[in-house]
């Protein structure tokens, strides 16, 4: 399963993209770009919450859970952690998404198309901008 991932938005959006059958080094290549950036904003903008788009529009399956749940654990240590917006109509991926975001206590949202998602994210960006700009 390719994979693909960056910052969408410096240090406030990451936007990551999973396609085609799933494995585990695929989940190793997203925990390291999480981890290598919410660091780099940690440092570059400590009060910012990262968010990030999560498109697995194309993903035709996942690695079982617990593999999922020990790839997501090096994430679990940052607190500028933002929502996740997640991009999907596949049942079963949204249910295994929703699992593992409970279970390791990230906040999400799902969306059906990528135009959705991206409106509840500048919605989200306009509201934080207002509040710090209090």
């Amino acid at each position: 399963m390719p994979y693909q991932g960056e910052w969408y938005i410096p240090c406030r959006v990451i936007n990551a993209r999973l396609w085609g059958k799933a494995a585990v080094e695929d989940f190793d290549k997203h925990t390291a770009l999480c981890v290598e950036l919410l660091s780099q904003a940690q440092i570059q903008a400590p009060s910012a919450s990262v968010h990030m788009l999560l498109d697995v529009e194309e993903a035709e399956s996942l690695p079982p859970l617990y593999l999922m749940f020990a790839r997501a654990m090096p994430v679990l240590r940052f607190k500028n952690r933002g929502v996740m917006f997640v991009i999907t109509r596949n049942r079963t991926i949204k249910s295994i998404i929703e699992l593992t975001a409970h279970v390791m206590n990230f906040s999400i949202l799902m969306f059906n198309s990528r135009s959705e998602a991206m409106s509840a994210l500048e919605a989200t960006l306009l509201k934080e901008d207002l509040q710090t700009n209090k």
